[in-house]
């Protein structure tokens, strides 16, 4: 049988990037450089453009860490 672990790391990160693409490369070497995440590992990226005013995530990516 397979079996999921799943752990919950949650923190902010912040981009001066404009290019999405960017954004999340900052935001992986963000949780690498802190230790939450490893090569591998799978995790998913949420993001919205109005920060302190919730209900407005617009981007959810999974993305394994290289």
């Amino acid at each position: 049988m397979r079996k999921t672990k799943i752990i919950c790391t949650i923190g902010p990160a912040s981009s001066q990037k404009e290019v999405i693409k960017d954004m999340i490369e900052v935001v992986k070497k963000v949780a690498i450089d802190a230790g939450f995440v490893k090569k591998g590992d799978l995790v998913v990226i949420t993001s919205g453009p109005a920060i302190g005013t919730p209900g407005t995530t617009n981007l959810i990516k999974a993305e394994v860490i290289k």
